[in-house]
């Protein structure tokens, strides 16, 4: 059977006036708090032409589990 190591976790966009404003802060916060972990994370984009937001975040399983319970994901 065929496993992999990585797993991407999904980010949901606001809805709102603010909507844009609080998803780049959201995921600013995120970034930060990666970087100053040390984790290792790229930026899933689906559909790959839509740049604006990413879709998920693709990270280790054992760091996706503790991204999870700080952020409340």
């Amino acid at each position: 059977m065929y496993s992999t190591d990585n797993i991407n976790v999904k980010l949901s966009k606001s809805k709102g006036l603010n909507g844009n404003r609080e998803d780049s802060i959201r995921l600013r916060q995120f970034t930060n708090w990666l970087k100053a972990n040390n984790i290792k994370y790229s930026f899933v984009y689906w559909p790959v032409w839509d740049t604006t937001y990413p879709a998920a975040i693709n990270m280790r399983t054992e760091d996706a589990l503790l991204f999870k319970l700080v952020h409340n994901l």
